[in-house]
């Protein structure tokens, strides 16, 4: 059985017009399967390295020609992709074999130290491996991209007196969108101090790509840094807590957009220590006797007792010298001393104050409408007990109604239901075009596909019944039978035919016969030529 009979026969079947269609269409076909092939079949290419250098790039990019992988180039060859399957082994393979150099060059600088290096070239050598290990480092931070350290570290010299101090300077490139805390630059600055002998950390300085100075200004006479900007955004950081805590809890009374709250808060940045000695009173007023001393001394003798006018050796006084000379007294002298010491009971404290405490706030709101049965003490009440408002202190809150203006917000609304419709309207006209892009497709391909599906179609119908020949009237079968009639002998009830020639005799002849041998093939070509 032949296979391909119905498909010649339906490819017969059709226009050349539409023979033509139908082999575009299979071009196009096989043109679009081998380019969906080919993509399926490409291999998936992910990043091997990225952000490299021009040497590393060139380093690398050797490497594979030499190992023959295919590999592409982008981001200007910073870049390298790879085929994915071979991402991980090539990294590795690359690691050991030290291909990336960098620009950050470390302690592996003296794998290779020459003979006969002089002090000063290993100074400067020496220098180099601590500002490439302080960069890696410092890159390995997250949101660091790239880093440049520069230390300058004088000599010291016998004709000074004074010695001079090592300074550094660092140079930060981060990441899209990414910023460093005062704690973050203050780590960076301790990590490149600690690692350079005699530096210390007020002689660090940290500056971004953009110029703009992290570590902040110092004090000229002092070197310490001013904390000015620090101060300045922990009282930021303050305000917008207490502003979100009343913020929030308004949304949830009010509901959103129905109010508006403002803060301000005045710090004390002051450092103080205060040390108080309280003194206790006691019951007897003198204290608690802690010592407690007697002393008693006695004195005995003969001897006269003094007499006389001090001082006076006139002849007047000699006769009462004489006398007391002559008359022996005994006499004794006694003394007693007592001494008693009192403590009193004493209490000693010392204060130290935190830095960054609220000395005065401020806290004013404004509402779009109150909440059903509260007044507006009612709501300044509530938000003074959010704010932690102490009346001690001098703080102040002020609370107003007043109707907000929204008619921005009616014209944005409006912008936005336009921006909306318009969009619809879009969309719809995309779907549309898309149905009348389909429809016209539909319409063309039955036009053209039509008549071969109407040929492949039977059609069933009536013909008229044959009528029998009368007798004696015999059908010719040859060229010659029918050469061999009568031309003036025309048929019964048949009009008058004209005598055909010998080549169209035969060919009449054999449709008869065909249309005899097989009456259901003549009669379905009949068919389909009346549908033509």
């Amino acid at each position: 059985m032949n296979f391909l009979a119905p498909l010649q026969r339906a490819w017969g079947n059709l226009t050349p017009g539409q023979q033509r269609v139908l082999i575009g269409m299979g071009v196009l076909t096989a043109v679009g399967l081998a380019f969906l092939i080919s993509w399926a079949s490409r291999p998936e290419y992910r990043p091997l390295f990225t952000n490299l250098t021009e040497s590393d790039a060139a380093a690398v990019t050797a490497k594979l020609d030499e190992r023959k992988v295919s590999y592409r180039l982008s981001n200007g060859g910073s870049t390298i992709l790879v085929p994915r399957s071979e991402v991980d082994a090539l990294r590795l393979q690359m690691a050991h074999d030290r291909v990336l150099k960098g620009t950050n060059v470390g302690f592996e600088t003296w794998d290779e130290s020459p003979l006969g290096m002089t002090e000063s070239m290993m100074k400067v050598k020496r220098q180099r491996a601590i500002q490439g290990e302080l960069e890696r480092t410092i890159m390995a931070m997250e949101g660091v991209e790239a880093a440049r350290v520069h230390l300058a570290q004088p000599e010291e010299s016998p004709y000074l007196d004074t010695k001079l101090s090592p300074t550094a300077a660092v140079t930060l490139k981060l990441k899209s969108g990414h910023r460093l805390s005062s704690s973050q630059v203050e780590a960076i600055t301790h990590l490149v101090s600690y690692a350079v002998e005699g530096l210390s950390p007020q002689n660090v300085s940290v500056m971004d790509s953009d110029m703009n100075l992290l570590t902040g200004t110092r004090d000229p006479e002092t070197g310490a840094p001013d904390f000015t900007a620090k101060h300045a955004e922990m009282q930021r950081q303050q305000e917008e807590r207490i502003k979100s805590d009343i913020q929030t809890m308004l949304a949830q009374v009010l509901g959103p957009n129905k109010s508006v709250v403002r803060v301000r808060a005045e710090m004390d940045f002051d450092r103080t220590k205060t040390t108080k000695k309280t003194v206790q009173p006691t019951e007897n007023g003198k204290g608690v006797p802690t010592t407690e001393m007697e002393k008693e001394e006695t004195y005995k003798g003969t001897s006269a007792p003094p007499g006389g006018v001090p001082g006076a050796t006139s002849a007047a006084s000699v006769p009462t010298l004489l006398a007391r000379a002559q008359h022996n007294v005994n006499n004794a002298l006694t003394s007693r001393q007592t001494s008693t010491q009192y403590e009193v009971s004493t209490e000693s404290q010392t204060i130290d104050k935190a830095v960054g405490t609220i000395k005065r706030l401020t806290v004013s709101v404004v509402m779009n409408n109150l909440p059903p049965n509260k007044t507006a003490q009612d709501m300044q009440a509530m938000v003074a007990n959010a704010a932690g408002v102490n009346p001690a202190r001098g703080d102040l809150v002020n609370v107003s109604v007043m109707p907000f203006d929204t008619t921005h917000l009616a014209a944005e609304k409006q912008a936005l239901e336009k921006a909306q419709q318009r969009e619809f309207y879009l969309t719809v006209a995309r779907g549309a075009l898309m149905g009348l892009v389909v429809l016209v497709a539909l319409v063309v391909g039955s036009r053209l596909f039509a008549p071969a599906v109407r040929r492949d179609v039977p059609r069933v119908f009536e013909l008229p019944e044959a009528r029998a020949l009368p007798e004696g009237v015999i059908l010719p079968t040859t060229a010659e039978e029918s050469a061999a009639l009568p031309v003036s002998t025309p048929l019964p009830s048949e009009p008058e035919i004209e005598p055909l020639e010998p080549a169209r005799a035969e060919e009449e002849i054999q449709l008869h016969r065909l249309a005899r041998d097989h009456p259901q093939d003549v009669a379905r070509l009949l068919r389909i030529w009346l549908n033509q």
